[in-house]
């Protein structure tokens, strides 16, 4: 998930529930985000916490920036993460197993 927030701009808008701010803030710190204090068109991120703001939430998608509701960006953010292995050969097409009685 960092990579999808490398060199963006992010703004939080709504409030958020007090647990989840902290992390949330230090998260976006790790990533050396630069977090906003209003909507721009070079904002790229928009982090939703509770009554946001509709016209804020509104100019982000016309400005085609990503939005996560707080919950939602809590949960990728813990969420496992997997690398593909380019060089994993594909497994056999017929597999056969013998079953003794």
């Amino acid at each position: 998930m960092a990579e999808e927030f490398k060199g963006q701009k992010v703004l939080i808008d709504g409030k958020l529930h007090k647990e989840h701010k902290l992390e949330i803030k230090e998260q976006l710190e790790e990533w050396d985000v630069e977090v906003e204090q209003k909507m721009s068109t070079k904002t790229g991120i928009l982090i939703t916490g509770k009554n946001a703001d509709e016209l804020v939430i509104e100019e982000a998608k016309s400005f085609g920036a990503k939005i996560y509701s707080e919950e939602a960006f809590i949960a990728l953010n813990k969420a496992p993460q997997y690398v593909l292995n380019k060089d994993a050969k594909p497994l056999e097409e017929k597999a056969t197993v013998k079953v003794e009685n």
